[in-house]
């Protein structure tokens, strides 16, 4: 199994697109960073976990280069952890209807 790094997303600064890793054997550019959408690019060496400052939530969807991803809740602050092959990769992060929200109004 290859060895994985975590990044936790955090911006430089209120108008920065450019996000920071702690390691630098990766880099990551934001494109759209909206309340309901997300949409970063990653050039990784080697597979990351990436860390969104986000609380997860069902309703939120991950693609990655289009195709369906899963993600899973850190242990400790419930924040979004998504697991980022290397190579470049495009991840999408969706706020999605869900059941309960579309039948609620």
């Amino acid at each position: 199994m290859a060895s994985s790094t975590t990044i936790p997303i955090a911006r430089t600064s209120p108008n920065s697109e450019r996000l920071l890793s702690e390691k630098p054997n990766a880099d990551i550019h934001v494109d759209r960073w909206r309340s309901q959408r997300k949409l970063f690019t990653i050039q990784a060496a080697q597979p990351v976990t990436v860390v969104l400052r986000l609380m997860t939530y069902p309703a939120w969807k991950v693609w990655i280069n289009g195709r369906p991803a899963s993600w899973r809740a850190h242990p400790n602050t419930k924040e979004m952890e998504i697991d980022v092959p290397a190579g470049p990769s495009r991840v999408e992060v969706r706020f999605t209807r869900t059941p309960d929200r579309t039948l609620g109004g």
